[in-house]
């Protein structure tokens, strides 16, 4: 049961484990340790830790009302006066 993709080879050994067979040549084009890295980063990475935002501790909320500007329909015209 293998796979080629770009010259190199996947296929499941005995155990079930996969098995990637690079040709030399692909190696030595690509440098080995990035690919042995890319691959490494790949099988390490963990998924961050979804939370529920905290909005009765935000600190941004102390500052609502804080500053006084002449701009009186500012969440109507939001973009009107950000981007001007």
């Amino acid at each position: 049961m293998g796979n080629q993709n770009a010259g190199a080879i996947m296929e499941y050994d005995e155990q079930g484990d996969l098995v990637i067979r690079i040709p030399r040549h692909l190696l030595i084009q690509h440098g080995a340790n990035r690919i042995v890295f890319a691959i490494e980063d790949v099988l390490t990475q963990t998924d961050a830790v979804q939370t529920e935002p905290d909005w009765d501790h935000d600190p941004l909320l102390d500052l609502i009302g804080r500053f006084k500007v002449d701009v009186p329909d500012g969440s109507l015209h939001h973009d009107l006066y950000l981007y001007r």
